[in-house]
């Protein structure tokens, strides 16, 4: 109400797009740390992904 009381537009989608591309930034700090936190192969040294039903190099 008050940006429109002074002729400012957009305001508002500039905030959306701003909380938008926060919660990706969130999403994708989240996934790292999810990753981050796998355990890894000892005999291959990779990640191991829950996924996956049997040991990918085996």
């Amino acid at each position: 109400m008050l940006a429109a009381a002074f002729g400012l537009h957009g305001g508002d989608g500039l905030h959306r797009r701003q909380a938008v591309q926060a919660d990706a930034e969130d999403e994708r700090r989240w996934v790292a740390e999810r990753v981050a936190q796998r355990p890894v192969c000892e005999r291959y040294g990779v990640k191991i992904f829950p996924c996956a039903l049997r040991h990918p190099f085996a």
